[in-house]
């Protein structure tokens, strides 16, 4: 998944350089709304990983899996029911599998890692919305909104996994500690 993300990222850019150069030359209606279009996309593409990157150096201390933030919320197991997450839940894919491999790391490191995934993807959904504020450049701004809408959606279901996930962690945890005591 990390090279498709830079290999659409890349190509979005270079689209979007490539669109501006023909409206540019021609003022092509059309050419416009594609580049226009581009654009969108490459925000959307270079977010993600800026974010990615800069959330990268969160200390492990601030994501603490007990934390009121990341703790599971009453009416979430609602929801995941009638979302059916248990169903599709392991066809997400992840930026880093490896970090999730129980072979390779802890519980304990699995489930912090699984909060830095969840506040990265929720800075990510508060940042999708930014696009709307191009609107006051470009004009049509329902097209902003549909897309920042469905690249929210689009985080909201790697939030979700964390959070489905992350309690059958933590009850895995203290599980073991209590079988070790």
């Amino acid at each position: 998944m990390r090279k498709m993300m830079h290999i659409l990222t890349v190509a979005f850019v270079l689209l979007t350089v490539v669109f501006y150069a023909v409206y540019f030359f021609t003022e092509s209606i059309a050419a416009y709304s594609v580049f226009v279009t581009f654009l969108t996309f490459s925000y959307h593409f270079l977010m993600r990983l800026t974010v990615g990157f800069f959330t990268g150096f969160i200390p492990d201390k601030l994501l603490n899996p007990e934390n009121k933030w990341f703790s599971p919320k009453r009416f979430e197991k609602k929801i995941y029911k009638v979302l059916k997450v248990k169903k599709w839940k392991g066809s997400v894919p992840a930026y880093y599998p490896d970090a999730f491999n129980v072979e390779k790391h802890s519980l304990k490191e699995i489930s912090v890692t699984m909060c830095g995934a969840e506040l990265t993807h929720e800075i990510i959904v508060f940042f999708s919305f930014i696009p709307v504020l191009f609107s006051l450049k470009f004009g049509v701004p329902v097209v902003f909104i549909i897309t920042s809408v469905l690249a929210a959606m689009t985080d909201s279901v790697f939030i979700i996994v964390q959070r489905y996930n992350r309690p059958r962690i933590l009850r895995l945890i203290k599980s073991n500690s209590a079988k070790a005591e």
